[in-house]
């Protein structure tokens, strides 16, 4: 319109345009406030929760303190230690008996196994009792379908 010479319309649209960049600067200035604001609430409750789970770790603390009792915790300590020794112990025991004691090659084992059963007049195998045969096809699908498989 300048160009053209209409200076007479130019002048009003002139001080809106300023106006609405006044404006759009304070909306701007408003709006990075409005989020300034936003961001101190959210640190605010974060640091709330954060407080509210200190206590509770504390109240926790406190509670395991009075069950554990400072005195007795090195004795408590003391005595978990020996009792793990002598699992370890055991268990190094236990391992090395069983494993002589299963060693299919040590014969000593068999001579005793056949001297108990022929102390108590059972033959190795004769005379076990047989295990009687059930049919368990009439107690469930399940095995039905076993036995369908099978066959």
């Amino acid at each position: 319109m300048a160009r053209e010479g209409k200076m007479f319309a130019c002048g009003p649209l002139a001080q809106q345009l300023s106006k609405v960049r006044a404006l759009k600067r304070k909306m701007f200035g408003f709006g990075s406030q409005i989020n300034a604001i936003q961001t101190k609430q959210t640190t605010s409750l974060v640091t709330v929760k954060c407080g509210e789970s200190v206590q509770s770790a504390t109240k926790s603390i406190k509670s395991y303190n009075k069950l554990m009792g400072k005195v007795n915790m090195p004795k408590k300590v003391k005595e978990l230690d020996q009792a793990e020794i002598l699992m370890d112990m055991s268990e190094e025991y236990l391992n090395s008996y069983l494993h002589s004691a299963c060693d299919p090659d040590d014969e000593i084992v068999n001579e005793k196994i056949k001297e108990i059963l022929s102390e108590a007049d059972v033959s190795e195998s004769s005379q076990w009792p047989s295990i009687p045969d059930v049919n368990f096809s009439k107690f469930s699908s399940f095995s039905r379908h076993v036995s369908n498989e099978v066959k």
